[in-house]
C-alpha cells in the first residue's frame, strides 16, 4: 500500500507489515568490468524457476485386455429403463455374454455358447435369424461387449480379455436398436456400438488431454509387458514439441492384451530410474525388520523392455539428473493384480511388513485371503499383493545417494531421490474398491487423493467414466505440481501481534501458473503459526491447518455471481458477455477478446469470467481459476488507521457540517456501538492481490469461512494491459501453448491511502479510500479503484472504477513516457491542496527513454487527462532510446509534520538518487532539488559514470524503494537504499558488484552529486557460529561535521559474494536498519539462488549494541550473538522480511526442492526514550 509520513518520536513504531517484492528491471550494470547492454528484454516468467529441476513423471497406462471392455457411458443414460423384458424371454445371469457382429452390422449375443437375437417379443426369430432373448433389467452380468477379433469382412467378437460387470438395462440397450424394437445394426466392420467406447479408448484420450495439457516436467510413458513395464518412451522434457507428439503418438498406439502385471511393472520401473547407477548401494528399511544394504540391481532386479528406439538410462544420461528432483508414477489400471508374482528380491515382496506374523498369509504371494474361495474371488489368475510393497519401497529408498544435496546446514534432513506414486482406478467396481489399490495409493508418498465410499484415500483415485479419468489425471498431476517449485509472498491483517491476528501466504506454481492465497492464523504468544481447529503452534508452516485457501474457495464457487470489472476508457462497467455484445467494451479489448487461437471472443471473456467447461477442448487447462501471483504481494485492508490533522489543507470540521467532516471524525464512524447515526460506516476486512491470471482480487479477509473469510468480493480487469498481439494479451491465457510460455499481467503490489475527493459521479466531498495499481511486466499503466464500500455492485461500477493512467500518444489517455509500472505509487496530500498520486516512471517506456517522475492528481483524472495540469511530469534528463533509463519507487516525505509532502526520493537505472522538491505550493514550481544551471542533477552517484546516457557503464542500478530517517546529529534526511536488479535473463549470471548505502541530504541547491567517495565504507566478513553461516561487520565512524578533513555524507557496505544484491525494500525499526541480498543462480537445485537477513546499526551501519537476532541458534538472544549482522538465508533468495512485534518473517524455499515455506525467527529490539524525530512513520502500507 501507499504511503505518507510525518515524523514521529525516535521511539519507532512497528510498520503495518504488508508485503512488496520490488524486484525490478532496466539495463544490467557492471562495476568491475562493465560490458555493453544487449538486453533490455522484461522476462515473461520469474527466473527463480530458471534453477527448478523439472520432475520426472512416468505415466504406466493399462494395457491388459480387460482395457476392451466397454464404459457405460453416454449415450447410454442409467437413469432410463430401456426396456420391460417378459421373464419368459429373460436370460439368466450364469453365464458370460459375449457379443456377436457380422459383417454387415447385424447383432447378436453369444450366452454362454448358446446363440440368440435381441428380441423383447415373443414369437418368430430376431434381425439374425435367431431365437429372441433380452435382460432382465435390475440384474447384474458378465459380459465382453467389444469385438477385438475378426478380420475385416469378417465376424468380430470378444476373445482373449476378461469380462467387465454390466446390468440388465444397459446390455437391453446395447444389444437394442434406437427404438428397443429389434436387435441393432453396428454397421459394417464395426466392433462395437456407435458412440460407445472402450476403457482404453477412453484412457488414450484422456491421456492424450493430459500430455498436451502439460509443461515445465519431464514425462515418460509405458505400459504393462511380459511381467514387467514397457517403456514406450523415455522421460524427456514434455515442453519440446517432438517429444509431446512422441509421446501421444505412442499412446494411440497402444492396443489391449495380456495380463495385468502391477507390482512387476513398477519393480521393473525401479530399475528404470536407477538404471545407470544400478551398481551403488542403497538401504532398504522394511517395516517390522532391520535396516540393510545392497546394490540397486539385486533389489530392483527385472529390467523393462523398450520400444524399439528408445534409450537405456545411462550414467551419463540417467533419468534421475538432480539432487532436488522430484520423481512421480502415475498409473491407471482397470484391474487387480494377475500374473504378478515375479518379484526377485524377499525383502521387496513383503516391504510394509504386513505378512509377518504366522499364519497371516498362509496362501503366499503375499495374499491377505482368509479363505480358499476368497483367494480365487480376488486374486484371480496368479495374483500377488506385492503391489503396495514394491511402491513403498520405491518411496522408503534413496534410489541415488550419489546424489548428495551438498547442504551442510545443521539438522536440515537431506533430499531423498524417492518415487511418489499416484493409483487412478477405472471403470471397474472391483479395482475401485479393493484394498490394495487404497493400500499401494497409500504407501506411494503421495499428498493428494479422492474417496471412496466417503472415505479419503491418499494417492488413490477412481474414475468409472471419462469425464471422472480426466479429472482423476488432472488431479494427480495437479497435486504433483503443487510439491514442485512454488513460491510465496505474504502480509498481515494487523501492525502488531495480538489475538486475531493471522499472516496472508500468496503462492504461485509453474505447472500450469496457478496461484494460492492462504490465511494462517498467528499465536498472540510466541508468533508461531497456529492450526485451524487446535492449540498446536508450530514455526513449520506447512504443519498447521490454514483458516482459509482463495482458489479453493473460488474454484467452488458459481462463476457467473463473480463481479468483476474493467474500464473503456472512460468508464467503469462490468466485465461481463452482455457488455461485450452491447459494445461496450473498449475497443483494444474487443480486439483482444477475437484475437485467441481457438473461440469466440464470448467464450474468450467467459473463460477470463472463470468458466472451465472448454478446457482441454477449446482452451488449455487450468488447475484453478486464480492465476499465479508472483510478485504482487497481499495487501490488507480494514477499517480508516491513519492520522490526519483537522487544519487546512485538510477538512476541519468534526460533524461533516458542509462535507467537511475532519479524519478524526470518519473515522470515528467506523464499527460504532450503538450506531451514532445512520450515517455510521461498515465494511468487510478486504485483502488486496493481483495475480497473472489477468485481475485483481479483492478477497474477504476475515479469519474464518464462516464469517465469509476467503470468499472473493470483486475483481479487475485493466483495459491498458489489453493486446492482440501474438502471445499478450488476455486471448493469450486461453491458448494451449500458454502453459509452457507464460506472461505478467496483473503483477505488481497495490497502495492504498484515504482521500478527501469530489467524484463527477456522486458530486459530494467525501473521505474515501481509493487504491492505485499498475501491472510491473505486465504493461504500461496504471489504476484507481475507490474501495471504500466493499459492497461491490455492477450498477456502480463507474463509481468504483475511478480512472486510468496509460502509455500512450493521446494525453486524454495517459503519456507516452510512461514505462512498465515496476514503480510502486505513494497517494499523498500535496501543497497545491491536492490529492495525488506519485509514481516513477518504470522501465523501458516508449518516449523518450528518460527517468522521470509523474505526480497525478487523483480527481483531475476521474474526466480524463488532457486537461493542462491534470498531471505533473518531472524530467530528470537522464536516459535515452538506446539504453533506456527509468524512475524506481519514490518516497514520499513531510519535513515538517503537517501531513503534507514536501520531498521526493527515487532510485534510477543508472544508479542516480534523484530528490525532488514538491514544497511549493505552486506545482508548476516543483523540480529536481539538485541542477547544474537548468539541468537537473541527481542527489547522489553510485558510479562516476552514471549520467554517462551509456547504460553499459550505470554500474548499480537502484531498484527499490529508499527509506528516510533522521540521523542525531545530522542535518536534513538520510536516504537508504540499496541497489542491484532482477528482471531481465542475464541477471542471473551477473556478477557486478552492489552494495547497499545511506547518504544525507546535503541540502545545497547546486551542489555537485555525492559518490562513494563522500561516504565512508564498512567492511564485511563471513564466519560460521556453531554452523551457521553468519557476518560481521567493521569500519570507522563517520565523520559528519569534517572535523578530521573533508565532510562525509554516510555509511555504504560494499557485498562481498559475487551477484549479491539488494532487490527488496528495507525497514528500521528501533535503531536497527533490517535489508535483505539476494545471490541469484540458474544451477539447478538452488532454488534461484541463496541470499543474507542483514541488520546494522542504521546511523552507523556497524554492528548495533545489543544482540538483536539469534546467531548461534541455540534458542536464546544473548551477549553470545552480539556483533553479528548477518544470517545466511539457504533457502532461495528471500523476500523482504516483514516484522510484526519480535517476530520476523521471510518467505523463501524449504530445501533445493523449491517448495515455498515461511521462515519465522524471533528478534530482540530494544526501546528508547530518545527525543528527537528518528524517521518517517509509515501510515499506509
Amino acid at each position: 500500500m501507499s504511503k505518507i509520513f510525518k515524523p514521529t518520536s525516535y521511539k519507532w513504531h512497528t510498520a503495518n507489515a504488508v508485503a512488496v517484492t520490488a524486484i525490478q528491471l532496466g539495463v544490467i550494470a557492471g562495476a568491475h568490468a562493465a560490458e555493453p547492454i544487449t538486453d533490455t528484454t522484461l522476462i515473461n516468467t520469474p527466473l527463480e524457476i530458471q534453477s527448478f529441476a523439472d520432475p520426472n513423471i512416468m505415466l504406466l497406462i493399462d494395457s491388459s485386455g480387460s482395457m476392451n471392455n466397454v464404459v457405460p457411458d453416454t449415450p447410454y443414460n442409467a437413469a432410463t429403463d430401456y426396456v420391460n423384458c417378459p421373464s419368459s424371454m429373460t436370460l439368466g445371469t450364469g453365464s458370460r455374454v459375449d457379443v456377436r457382429i457380422q459383417s454387415d452390422g447385424d447383432v447378436y449375443i453369444n450366452y454362454g455358447g448358446t446363440y440368440y437375437d435381441w428380441g423383447k417379443n415373443s414369437g418368430g426369430t430376431g434381425i439374425t435369424g435367431r431365437t429372441k432373448k433380452c435382460f432382465d433389467t435390475n440384474a447384474s452380468y458378465e459380459a465382453r461387449l467389444y469385438g477385438e477379433a475378426g478380420s475385416s469382412g469378417n465376424e468380430k467378437y470378444p476373445s482373449g480379455y476378461l469380462q467387465a460387470q454390466y446390468t440388465g438395462n444397459y446390455l437391453n440397450w446395447y444389444f437394442s436398436n434406437a427404438s428397443q424394437a429389434k436387435g441393432d445394426n453396428f454397421g459394417a466392420n464395426a466392433r462395437v456400438k456407435a458412440g460407445v467406447e472402450r476403457r482404453l479408448d477412453i484412457a488414450k484420450t484422456a491421456s492424450t488431454t493430459l500430455v498436451d495439457s502439460m509443461s515445465s516436467a519431464r514425462v515418460g510413458l509405458s505400459r504393462y509387458g511380459s511381467s514387467r513395464a514397457r517403456i514406450l518412451e523415455g522421460l524427456d522434457d514434455v515442453d519440446d514439441s517432438s517429444h509431446k507428439t512422441d509421446l501421444k503418438n505412442s499412446i494411440s498406439g497402444i492396443s489391449g492384451g495380456g495380463s495385468t502385471p502391477l507390482a512387476e511393472s513398477f519393480e521393473s520401473l525401479g530399475r528404470y530410474f536407477v538404471q545407470g547407477h544400478h551398481s551403488q548401494t542403497i538401504t532398504l528399511n522394511p517395516v517390522g525388520q532391520s535396516s540393510s544394504t545392497d546394490t540397486a540391481s539385486s533389489v530392483f532386479v527385472t529390467t523393462p523392455e523398450y520400444d524399439s528406439g528408445e534409450t537405456v538410462p545411462s550414467s551419463s544420461d540417467p533419468a534421475i539428473q538432480y539432487q532436488c528432483q522430484s520423481n512421480f508414477i502415475v498409473a491407471l489400471t482397470d484391474g487387480r493384480p494377475q500374473s504378478d508374482r515375479d518379484i526377485d528380491n524377499v525383502i521387496l515382496r513383503d516391504y510394509d511388513g504386513d505378512c509377518q506374523g504366522a499364519g497371516s498369509c498362509k496362501f503366499g504371494y503375499d495374499m491377505k485371503a482368509a479363505s480358499q474361495q476368497e483367494r480365487d474371488d480376488r486374486y484371480e489368475s496368479a495374483g500377488s499383493d506385492y503391489l503396495d510393497d514394491v511402491v513403498l519401497a520405491l518411496n522408503d529408498i534413496d534410489l541415488r545417494p550419489d546424489l548428495d544435496d551438498g547442504d551442510t546446514t545443521p539438522n536440515e534432513p537431506e533430499d531423498k531421490q524417492n518415487i511418489i506414486t499416484y493409483m487412478i482406478g477405472f471403470a471397474d467396481d472391483q479395482v475401485i474398491n479393493d484394498p490394495l489399490m487404497i493400500d499401494a495409493g497409500a504407501a506411494g508418498g503421495a499428498t493428494g487423493g479422492g474417496t471412496v465410499n466417503g472415505v479419503t484415500t491418499p494417492g488413490f483415485y477412481t474414475a468409472a467414466n471419462a469425464s471422472e479419468l480426466v479429472n482423476a489425471f488432472n488431479s494427480a498431476v495437479s497435486s504433483i505440481s503443487e510439491q514442485v517449485g512454488s513460491v510465496a509472498s505474504v502480509a498481515f491483517n494487523s501492525s502488531s501481534l495480538d489475538t486475531g491476528s493471522s499472516v496472508f501466504v500468496a503462492q504461485f506454481n509453474s505447472s500450469k501458473w496457478s496461484g494460492k492465497l492462504y490465511n494462517y492464523a498467528l499465536d498472540p504468544a510466541t508468533g508461531l503459526f497456529l492450526d485451524n481447529g487446535s492449540t498446536k503452534t508450530s514455526n513449520d508452516i506447512s504443519s498447521v491447518n490454514e483458516m482459509w485457501e482463495a482458489s479453493s474457495i473460488l474454484d467452488a464457487a458459481n462463476y457467473n455471481n463473480r463481479k468483476i470489472y474493467t474500464y473503456d476508457g472512460s468508464e467503469g462497467l462490468a466485465f461481463t458477455v452482455a457488455n461485450l455484445n452491447a459494445s461496450n467494451l473498449s475497443t483494444v479489448m474487443t480486439s483482444d477478446l477475437n484475437a485467441a487461437a481457438a473461440g469466440t471472443a464470448e467464450q474468450v471473456l467467459e473463460f477470463l469470467r472463470g468458466d472451465r467447461s472448454l478446457e482441454g477442448t477449446t482452451f488449455r487447462n487450468r488447475d484453478s481459476r486464480l492465476g499465479d501471483i508472483i510478485n504482487s504481494s497481499p495487501v490488507f485492508v480494514g477499517d480508516p488507521v491513519a492520522s490526519y490533522p483537522a487544519t487546512a489543507p485538510f477538512p476541519e470540521d468534526a460533524d461533516n457540517s458542509a462535507n467537511k467532516g475532519s479524519y478524526s471524525w470518519w473515522k470515528g464512524q467506523f464499527n460504532v456501538v450503538p450506531p451514532a447515526s445512520s450515517a455510521n460506516e461498515e465494511r468487510e476486512p478486504m485483502i488486496y492481490v493481483g495475480a497473472n491470471d489477468g485481475m485483481l482480487h479483492g478477497f474477504n479477509a476475515n479469519l474464518k469461512t464462516s464469517d465469509n473469510g476467503g470468499d472473493e468480493v470483486m475483481a479487475y480487469v485493466p483495459n491498458f494491459i489489453s493486446s492482440a498481439g501474438s502471445k499478450e494479451g488476455y486471448h493469450y491465457l486461453t491458448e494451449a501453448d500458454y502453459n509452457s510460455g507464460h506472461h505478467f499481467y496483473v503483477d505488481a503490489t497495490v497502495s492504498v491511502a484515504d482521500v478527501h475527493i469530489t467524484k463527477p459521479t456522486g458530486g459530494v466531498d467525501a473521505w474515501r479510500t481509493i487504491l492505485v495499481g499498475g501491472a510491473r511486466g505486465g504493461g504500461r499503466g496504471l489504476y484507481a479503484l475507490d474501495i471504500s464500500d466493499t459492497d461491490f455492485d455492477a450498477n456502480n461500477a463507474d463509481d468504483f472504477v475511478l480512472w486510468e493512467f496509460a502509455a500512450s500518444t493521446d494525453n486524454s489517455k495517459g503519456d507516452e513516457d510512461l514505462g512498465y509500472s515496476f514503480s510502486r505509487s505513494t497517494i499523498v496530500m500535496t501543497q497545491s491542496g491536492k490529492w495525488a498520486v506519485v509514481v516513477g516512471n518504470g522501465y523501458n517506456s516508449g518516449g523518450d527513454g528518460k527517468a522521470k517522475l509523474y505526480i497525478l492528481f487523483i480527481e483531475e483524472g476521474m474526466d480524463g487527462w488532457g486537461d493542462a495540469g491534470d498531471y505533473i511530469e518531472i524530467d530528470t534528463g537522464v536516459g535515452n532510446t538506446t539504453f533506456p533509463n527509468g524512475l524506481s519507487s519514490p518516497r514520499v516525505v513531510d519535513l515538517d509534520g503537517d501531513s503534507v509532502a514536501d520531498k521526493v526520493y527515487a532510485g534510477d537505472l543508472y544508479g542516480n538518487l534523484w530528490c525532488f522538491d514538491i514544497s511549493a505550493t505552486n506545482s508548476g514550481q516543483w523540480d529536481s532539488c539538485y541542477s547544474a544551471g537548468s539541468s537537473p542533477e541527481p542527489m547522489f552517484q553510485t558510479t562516476a559514470d552514471s549520467l554517462s546516457g551509456d547504460a553499459s557503464k550505470a554500474l548499480q542500478p537502484i531498484t527499490t524503494t529508499p527509506l528516510v530517517a533522521r540521523i542525531a546529529g545530522t542535518t536534513g534526511e538520510t536516504v537508504f537504499f540499496g541497489t542491484g536488479q532482477y528482471v531481465v535473463n542475464g541477471d542471473i549470471t551477473n556478477t557486478d558488484n552492489q552494495a547497499f548505502y545511506a547518504v544525507n541530504d546535503p541540502g545545497s541547491k547546486n551542489k555537485t552529486p555525492l559518490s562513494v567517495s563522500d561516504l565512508e565504507p564498512r567492511v564485511l566478513t563471513e564466519t560460521t557460529v556453531s554452523g551457521f553461516p553468519v557476518r560481521n561487520i567493521s569500519g570507522n565512524a563517520v565523520d559528519w561535521a569534517g572535523t578530521s578533513g573533508s565532510q562525509q555524507y554516510g555509511w555504504y557496505i560494499p557485498f562481498i559474494t559475487s551477484g549479491e544484491r539488494s532487490i527488496t525494500r528495507s525497514t528500521i525499526i528501533s535503531n536497527i536498519l533490517f535489508f535483505n541480498t539476494s545471490i541469484p543462480s540458474s544451477v539447478k537445485c538452488e532454488a534461484g539462488g541463496t541470499g543474507w537477513l542483514m541488520t546494522v546499526d542504521f546511523e552507523t551501519g556497524l554492528a548495533p549494541a545489543n544482540a538483536v537476532f539469534d546467531a548461534n541458534n541455540d534458542g536464546v538472544i544473548d551477549v553470545k550473538d552480539i556483533d553479528y549482522v548477518g544470517a545466511y538465508h539457504a533457502n532461495g533468495l528471500p523476500s523482504e522480511s516483514k516484522v510484526l512485534g519480535n517476530n520476523r518473517y521471510t518467505s523463501g524455499y524449504s530445501g533445493s526442492a523449491a517448495k515455498s515455506t515461511l521462515d519465522h525467527d524471533k528478534l530482540e529490539l530494544e526501546e528508547t526514550t530518545r527525543e528527537g524525530r528518528l524517521g518517517w512513520e509509515e501510515l499506509y502500507q
